[in-house]
């Protein structure tokens, strides 16, 4: 090995990223797949962004978490940074990394929050029900490491086993047509299949026809196709019951993990009948609502739930469960006298989350609970409209602990406090980590 162009180094911590990081002549150096405690071999170091990045060559002394890959694309699909490291280790990285973040960005001590033992499911393997895959060549695939171009894959191990062969599945039965694809996504609920095209083209009849040969070679629901345009058209059933309390559609974000969506909405619900007052009279934001995942169990228990949405097509979802679940209650009020309809009114507005909530706070509209899901760059402005609405209650679910770290700061500044943190091992095998935050208001002394 020529050891001019190449470093040795001792990796000393993970970064949020997932990355290892080391010391190369004073400075931090990003190493993509090293892990604490490991002395390793790496390349030149290349800057971008102002960061120093090397890539991994050998590995010299393992750390005691590292292991045999479970699975045969790792070296080199992107998918699954952590899958080399045991499932105990990377929950306890994961913690770390996410009291650090607060610590460091946010300037939140642990012990400034009561901290709830991290909730993770039996299965770390062929758990995720939702997937999003590229084109290779004439195949599908994932990215590869460090790289916008994408890796065939036509099996899955960390899918969920209904899922697992259809990437390969699929190919052989759109053939040709392969060249028309931009990306495809994968949806499973209850059991039940749903595959979501997005073309490279406009919409064509041919795709229309393939489109129903391919449900019936595969045995799926349906199959959901996006010209370049944005027309669309549906082929059988595309949309799926999440266990009774949304739906989903593959043009739709949904949580990828439903046992842990599970856990969280449960906790969700705990939390707010623990802390909140006057639960039955609370009235509620409900920013970033997306297919209504919280929305039905929250606004069954409160007076009024206000849910808003940039994406038309994700709120119409949510609307349907409520109005069909609005229409079981009274149906079971009609054959019993002592069951009664939860008075609870929701009202769905769809637009973006900063605009409307700018207008609710110019009418002088007031709610007592904010429950928030942003993407992952958060929700930038937070701590002050929470205090402009009259929030005395935030429950904050974040995918990102920079972005979480950064609005917590800005919830604190306005005069929220954190008092509960719970952490959602979401995603095995890879750095990220979901989180729910509560925040309760109090307002500095006189």
């Amino acid at each position: 090995m020529d050891t001019s162009t190449k470093w040795v180094c001792e990796v000393l911590r993970l970064a949020q990223s997932g990355e290892g990081i080391a010391l190369l002549e004073g400075r931090a150096l990003f190493i993509p797949g090293a892990f604490p405690q490991e002395r390793v071999w790496v390349s030149k170091p290349n800057g971008q962004n102002g960061q120093q990045r090397a890539k991994l060559l050998k590995i010299i002394e393992p750390s005691k978490a590292r292991r045999t890959p479970p699975c045969p694309h790792f070296e080199r699909c992107g998918g699954c940074d952590w899958m080399a490291m045991e499932e105990e280790r990377q929950r306890e990285f994961k913690q770390s990394l996410m009291l650090s973040t607060l610590e460091r960005m946010g300037k939140i001590p642990p012990s400034s929050y009561e901290l709830h033992p991290m909730a993770a499911d039996a299965c770390v393997l062929g758990y995720r029900r939702r997937a999003r895959l590229g084109r290779a060549g004439k195949r599908l695939g994932f990215h590869l490491k460090n790289s916008a171009a994408c890796t065939a894959i036509d099996f899955c191990p960390v899918l969920v086993p209904a899922l697992q062969h259809l990437p390969g599945a699929f190919c052989e039965a759109w053939g040709e047509a392969m060249e028309d694809l931009e990306e495809l996504e994968l949806l499973e609920g209850q059991g039940e299949i749903a595959i979501g095209l997005r073309l490279k083209s406009k919409l064509q009849e041919k795709h229309i026809k393939l489109a129903k040969r391919t449900r019936e070679a595969l045995g799926i629901a349906g199959l959901w196709l996006q010209g370049r345009c944005g027309k669309s058209k549906e082929e059988g059933k595309v949309c799926l019951r999440d266990w009774g309390f949304a739906y989903m559609h593959p043009g739709v974000f949904a949580q990828a993990n439903g046992p842990m969506n599970i856990q969280l909405l449960r906790t969700l619900i705990a939390w707010l009948k623990a802390l909140v007052e006057n639960l039955s009279e609370l009235s509620v934001l409900e920013l970033f609502s997306g297919n209504g995942n919280f929305t039905w169990a929250v606004a069954r228990l409160v007076r009024e739930l206000w849910a808003i949405e940039s994406d038309n097509l994700a709120l119409s979802l949510a609307q349907k469960m409520w109005f069909e679940r609005t229409r079981t209650l009274h149906s079971l009020a009609a054959s019993n006298t002592r069951q009664q309809p939860n008075p609870s009114a929701v009202r769905f507005i769809v637009g973006n989350a900063a605009h409307v909530v700018k207008g609710l706070i110019q009418e002088a509209k007031r709610f007592d609970c904010i429950v928030l899901d942003p993407p992952r760059q958060g929700a930038a402005g937070i701590g002050r409209w929470s205090k402009q609405l009259g929030a005395q209650y935030v429950f904050y679910i974040s995918c990102n602990p920079s972005s979480l770290a950064r609005d917590a700061a800005e919830l604190q500044q306005e005069g929220f406090s954190p008092i509960r943190l719970q952490l959602f091992d979401f995603f095995p095998q890879t750095h990220h980590i979901e989180s729910l935050m509560a925040f309760v208001f109090n307002p500095p002394a006189a």
